[in-house]
């Protein structure tokens, strides 16, 4: 994805993943799979908090269309700040 405000550099793990999502079959497994090493010049530190939030509203909207445009995203803030997806409900019909 390249139309975000960061031009696709940031949040695109997330984005490849729910492009995946839409093709493919998941199973869960309920171990650790991969580790994060967090350091002081993490791209997703606190500082660039508003900015990572906004790409994944992005992000959520544009897989939501690509996936039929049907749903919206509810978000909700973290208690660290950071945007989560709690939800998604149908769209509501327009009186069109």
């Amino acid at each position: 994805m390249n139309d975000d405000p960061s031009g696709g550099r940031n949040a695109e793990d997330r984005y490849l993943l729910l492009r995946l999502i839409a093709i493919s079959n998941f199973v869960s497994i309920d171990r650790p799979l991969y580790n994060v090493l967090v350091h002081g010049s993490n791209m997703t530190d606190p500082s660039t908090r508003e900015h990572f939030n906004e790409i994944k509203r992005i992000i959520y909207y544009k897989v939501l269309q690509e996936w039929g445009d049907g749903y919206e995203p509810v978000f909700a803030i973290s208690t660290d700040g950071w945007l989560d997806v709690i939800d998604v409900k149908i769209k509501a019909e327009s009186d069109e």
